[in-house]
């Protein structure tokens, strides 16, 4: 507390380090706030579109699920880094008042919290990763729990219990496979290590991550089908004889940074999988009476437009200078 209290002057490093964390933790709440009030309106839109673009819908929620993240490390990165590295002396600087210095420990209470939630997922994903080196990139586990899901990041894992291998069909069987493949290709698990890394709570993202989370395993749906009616009736068949063995068998503890195939987590921060009877009747329904796909040509250059633009603002001289103002003004 006298620590806190005090008010020495601080090395040229350590003031960027407080500035980082200060800005950080502003910019991160203030994307939170703007999640937490669109959230009703995006998950609205993303239900009107889930039908017949799941894809889409998943992007949108994703992005507004990842606002404060992003936000703040635009921030940081992009004005608060630049503008000091510019212009601030390499001499010891003026002292912070209390409320800067508060700010600045709110920014690294947070930044502790991502790093909590990664490295419990990380603990978690470790018996199996271990596992996994040895025996490749396939891993059939005992038990008697319904499990077919892929796991990991950087080398993802198709996880799958041995009495799955037992019930299904080679041709569902093929459909399980083509699921997880397209929550490979979709790169799903990196995702939601962006999600961990965002800890946001409230009720309102909470309902943004299901929502991206059922939205992900519709779009899944359709990159294994591919428009085939017959491999939507066999992985229909599939999830259904996967529902049929889940309530005989314990419950799956599951894995932070994994995607299943017969339901999505519900919820990042704990980990919980929850098998949801309504979503799962709807997916299925979905795979028996398939709807016309909407066509969405996705364009990726006007983002990155947008992205170069805002990023050549940030880098000119005046806004620079005017962000070093700014926050020589809020440290005082």
């Amino acid at each position: 507390m006298n620590a806190l209290l005090s008010n020495p002057a601080l090395p040229y490093w350590s003031r960027l380090l407080g500035l980082s964390l200060a800005v950080g933790a502003v910019s991160y709440f203030a994307g939170w706030l703007a999640s937490t009030a669109l959230a009703p309106f995006a998950i609205q839109r993303a239900l009107r579109h889930q039908t017949q673009a799941p894809a889409q819908a998943a992007r949108w929620l994703l992005k507004l699920r990842l606002l404060p993240l992003v936000s703040a490390a635009a921030l940081v990165a992009g004005l608060c880094w630049p503008s000091y590295l510019w212009l601030e002396p390499l001499a010891d600087g003026e002292s912070w008042s209390l409320g800067f210095r508060l700010v600045a420990l709110a920014g690294a209470l947070l930044l502790l919290a991502s790093l909590f939630r990664l490295a419990r997922a990380y603990w978690s994903h470790r018996p199996l990763v271990r596992q996994a080196r040895r025996l490749g990139r396939v891993l059939v586990v005992p038990g008697p729990q319904p499990i077919m899901a892929l796991f990991g990041i950087l080398r993802p894992r198709l996880l799958i219990s041995r009495n799955l291998l037992q019930l299904l069909s080679p041709a569902q069987l093929d459909a399980g496979v083509r699921h997880e493949r397209a929550h490979l290709r979709a790169r799903d698990n990196f995702k939601r290590l962006l999600i961990l890394a965002s800890p946001a709570p409230g009720p309102r993202l909470r309902q943004l991550e299901r929502a991206w989370a059922r939205a992900t395993e519709w779009a899944a749906d359709d990159r294994a089908v591919a428009g085939d009616a017959h491999r939507s009736l066999t992985l229909a068949s599939t999830l259904v004889a996967v529902a049929r063995l889940s309530p005989s068998a314990p419950a799956f503890a599951p894995f932070a940074l994994h995607s299943s195939l017969s339901a999505p987590p519900a919820s990042f921060l704990s980990g919980a999988l929850t098998a949801d009877s309504a979503d799962l009747a709807e997916r299925v329904r979905r795979l028996l009476a398939p709807a016309a796909p909407a066509i969405h040509l996705r364009r990726a250059w006007p983002a990155w437009l947008a992205a170069a633009l805002l990023l050549s603002f940030m880098l000119q001289p005046a806004t620079l200078l005017a962000a070093h103002r700014i926050l020589e003004h809020l440290v005082r």
